[in-house]
């Protein structure tokens, strides 16, 4: 393809993206524009598929949305780029420059970012993404070894089976993304945020986690071989900052304490270390605990009147006869919990997860057995529970008078003789 060729292609794309006459989507699929200039291109919505870009300047192009599966983008600066929704699975990035690139949503399944690109002196040359917005992107299967992911966002991304094996993602935000059985080993994780993010049967071997945040993190059967844990958890972690917090309330005993951090040591190590958090009957009146995973701990009884326990981790917790009124539970986890006969008179549950637990074996395979949430007599009178996921959760006898159950999910609910006088039900979704 001549130069005038792809200008004249490129102008007919403006002309079609802004609707004009004449005006032509880009399809430049299988084209071969090896080392061409295309910085601050717009190209959005054009058929790429199969192009030969490699070593091209990328650099601030628009290619958002566009259709690049399959293409050789190896040795590509795109540096600045917009690829949001973009389809790359099956691409080569094999030392791209990825600095600053916004990849929200991008589909790299099969990709590779890391591999035989070599430079002159035969070093292997890693793909650089560092500080990329990477949210929401789609690694499953994708070769990611070696890459510079330094101050990327991940957050909500999805890497099942990915090789990350010696990864840079110092500083990473990778909130609430999935790596179950990702390679990982030798990855440099310093300063990373794990809160929420999924890791079942990782191999981290090796991992550096120094200062990293990982409260919250799911490491059920990860290989964590050669990683000192102790080093995560720098000054700002969930379970300092919560432990400040409590110190700084005269009401709260140093028991209370010590219980909710060896909780927290507890989770972050499967076991191995801390004790599991047992504070029955205890006053937690009125203390922050917004963000704390506190799942499987022993709180019957405890006194959470005026707590905040927004976004809080409490899955298959004991607060059975708790006392949570006024309490703020909002997109609380409260996943197989045990709340029976407690009272959560006017407590808001809006966006929480309230269902059952899929039960797992050690090895992490799933039983087919749901431990469903149990609120049986529980006290929920003019508690805001709007979209709160409820299904298969044990409700009988519980009174939800005057409730706002808009929008919630009440498929497979036990409803055996609860009292939902004046509850507003609107948009309940019951089948």
């Amino acid at each position: 393809m001549t130069p005038h060729e792809l200008l004249d292609i490129l102008q007919k794309h403006n002309r079609w993206l802004n609707q004009k006459a004449g005006g032509a989507r880009a399809n430049l699929s299988f084209e071969t524009l090896e080392g061409s200039s295309l910085s601050k291109v717009n190209l959005k919505q054009a058929k790429m598929s199969g192009a030969n870009l490699s070593n091209c300047d990328l650099t601030g192009a628009n290619l958002s949305e566009v259709d690049l599966f399959a293409a050789n983008l190896s040795g590509a600066n795109l540096t600045d780029a917009d690829l949001t929704n973009a389809d790359l699975r099956g691409c080569d990035l094999n030392g791209a420059i990825l600095k600053g690139a916004i990849m929200k949503g991008v589909d790299l399944r099969g990709g590779a970012l890391f591999g035989t690109k070599r430079k002159t002196d035969g070093s292997v040359r890693p793909s650089d993404l560092s500080n990329a917005d990477m949210d929401e992107v789609t690694l499953t299967r994708a070769n990611v070894s070696g890459a510079n992911l330094a101050n990327v966002s991940m957050v909500g991304a999805t890497c099942e089976g990915a090789k990350m094996d010696g990864v840079n993602l110092t500083n990473a935000n990778l909130a609430d993304a999935s790596f179950d059985g990702v390679d990982m080993k030798g990855a440099n994780l310093s300063n990373a945020t794990l809160k929420g993010a999924k890791m079942g049967k990782a191999n981290m071997t090796g991992v550096d986690i120094t200062g990293a945040k990982i409260d919250g993190a799911h490491l059920d059967g990860a290989n964590l071989t050669g990683v000192d844990l102790s080093l995560a958890a720098s000054d700002d972690t969930d379970a300092q900052n919560m432990s400040r917090g409590l110190a700084e309330d005269p009401r709260v005993t140093k028991i209370v304490r010590d219980h909710v951090e060896a909780h927290i040591l507890w989770l972050q190590t499967n076991g191995a270390k801390g004790s599991r958090c047992d504070l029955r009957g205890e006053d937690l009146v009125g203390l922050d605990l917004s963000g704390v995973n506190l799942s499987g701990a022993n709180l019957a009884g405890a006194d959470m009147t005026d707590a905040n326990l927004e976004g809080s981790e409490m899955q298959m917790a004991d607060l059975s006869n708790a006392k949570l009124i006024n309490a703020n539970l909002r997109g609380a986890n409260l996943s197989g919990i045990n709340l029976r006969e407690g009272d959560l008179t006017n407590a808001d549950l809006t966006d929480a997860n309230v269902s059952g637990v899929d039960l797992k074996t050690p090895n992490g395979k799933s039983t087919g057995r749901i431990w469903a949430a149990n609120l049986s007599s529980a006290k929920l009178s003019g508690a805001k529970m709007v979209r709160t996921r409820l299904s298969g959760t044990n409700l009988a006898r519980a009174d939800l008078s005057g409730a706002d159950l808009s929008e919630a999910d009440l498929r497979g609910v036990n409803l055996d003789n609860t009292t939902l006088d004046d509850a507003n039900m609107d948009g309940v979704v019951r089948a």
